[in-house]
């Protein structure tokens, strides 16, 4: 009698072990389906954040046009052509064409910063960044975008300026087909709340960016706790490496 009761133990005890591996079993195909899932929606997330941030510069670049397209702007880009030195007359024609025609561009898609750059890169006029009139030879010329730009091509990018990152839109300045761009035409458009506040909007997801191992600006949906965007912070330094 006391053999059967130690058999019925041991078949007791294995089929208890097969029940404690079932369930970490269950458990693990849980969490990797969990982890995958949620993989998956921020790779969906970030896709559509993605064509919304294209879909804005291109619209961005195409309400540069009435600024390429102004003949004071044209003219005053010919004025600073193969000059060692920029006319003072090039800048200050410049100048009064960008503060007459800013107001024209769309407010949604209006720069906070808009260069006029002549084709050798160095920026003859400016609006909203009054710190490049500190130097007379400051130059955008050394970013790839701005070179294609001056190539003929229309191109956006994103530029890290010390803490804050910028979305950038240009656009060549043509005053005949046959001939290589006078300059061009750069606006830069800074990441801010409210631009991720309008992201969240068109993409119905929260948004954050990141920049030189910080928070730079972010937004969620109503309901969310901004407070969780911190939670990656510690972790940033670690993509480095």
């Amino acid at each position: 009698m006391m053999l059967l009761s130690r058999f019925w133990y041991a078949i007791l005890a294995v089929l208890a072990g097969f029940a404690v591996y079932a369930s970490m079993l269950a458990v693990g195909q849980f969490n990797r389906a969990s982890v995958k899932g949620a993989n998956e929606t921020i790779a969906d997330d970030s896709n559509v954040v993605q064509w919304d941030i294209q879909i804005d510069s291109r619209r961005r670049i195409d309400a540069l046009m009435v600024l390429a397209l102004d003949k004071g702007i044209q003219d005053s880009l010919l004025g600073a052509l193969d000059k060692e030195k920029i006319p003072a007359k090039s800048r200050t024609d410049a100048a009064h064409a960008l503060a007459t025609l800013q107001d024209k561009i769309p407010a949604q898609y209006k720069p906070d910063a808009i260069f006029v750059v002549d084709r050798d890169g160095r920026v003859i006029a400016e609006t909203g960044f009054p710190a490049a009139d500190k130097f007379d030879d400051f130059e955008l010329g050394g970013y790839s975008s701005v070179n294609d730009v001056l190539h003929g091509w229309l191109r956006d990018d994103t530029w890290v300026w010390g803490k804050q990152i910028y979305r950038v839109a240009a656009r060549p300045v043509e005053y005949d087909i046959a001939q290589p761009p006078v300059g061009a035409i750069v606006g830069v458009r800074a990441l801010d709340k409210r631009f991720a506040q309008a992201l969240v909007k068109d993409t119905n997801t929260n948004v954050v960016f990141y920049a030189n191992g910080e928070k730079v600006a972010g937004a969620g949906l109503d309901g969310f706790d901004d407070s969780q965007l911190e939670a990656i912070v510690p972790e940033l330094p670690k993509l480095d490496s």
